[in-house]
């Protein structure tokens, strides 16, 4: 019995331009990201017209590996497939990665898909001993920085902000009604002895 044969086929990432090493800009903040997304012809054309996702790849010096398209929507939403997203960080071994998508709108606030898709990112990545850098969000005139605006810490540094100033009031407060009895009770000590004195 003669034996099937098959054809496997070959996954593998397809780089239009190898760039020295030496020559690759350095990718680790919302400023430099803005710096490279300005280069990225198609994705500034498109800024008000359509939402897009892309992710910038980096190597353990911070070093732009790649830069690639994960999803294309419409004026409103764009679905972006996690998988995708991974499949790119593992094909070149990179070792953060920036999370780029665009508000039509322009508002940049991140709204609650935008929340949930970072957690998701940055818990899968974090399998892999992979960093998610940052995630932002870009309209024609402004920008947003889940790392610099959202962050768990900045997040529990103005809670815990709010706290003290919620304590301060709360002692403002106490301490002027102290002052208040205070003058109070002298004011009347005042008025016996002077009624005293009459008397």
């Amino acid at each position: 019995m003669a034996r099937t044969q098959y054809k496997i086929q070959e996954v593998g990432l397809y780089i239009k331009e190898k760039i020295d090493i030496s020559k690759r800009p350095i990718v680790d903040d919302k400023l430099s990201t803005l710096e490279v997304m300005k280069k990225v012809k198609y994705f500034q054309l498109h800024l008000d017209y359509k939402e897009m996702c892309y992710v910038i790849y980096v190597n353990n010096a911070d070093k732009l590996l790649s830069i690639i398209k994960i999803s294309e929507g419409s004026d409103t939403n764009a679905t972006v497939s996690i998988k995708q997203i991974m499949q790119g960080a593992l094909l070149q071994n990179a070792v953060g990665m920036i999370l780029v998508h665009n508000h039509p709108s322009g508002n940049e606030k991140p709204s609650d898909k935008d929340i949930k898709l970072t957690n998701r990112v940055r818990k899968c990545a974090k399998m892999f001993d992979i960093e998610l850098i940052d995630h932002i969000i870009i309209t024609p005139d402004d920008s947003y920085s889940f790392e610099e605006d959202y962050s768990p810490k900045k997040q529990k540094q103005t809670f815990i902000e709010n706290i003290i100033d919620e304590t301060e009031k709360i002692e403002r407060d106490i301490l002027k009604k102290q002052l208040k009895e205070n003058e109070d009770f002298y004011k009347k000590m005042l008025d016996e002895e002077l009624l005293f004195e009459r008397d």
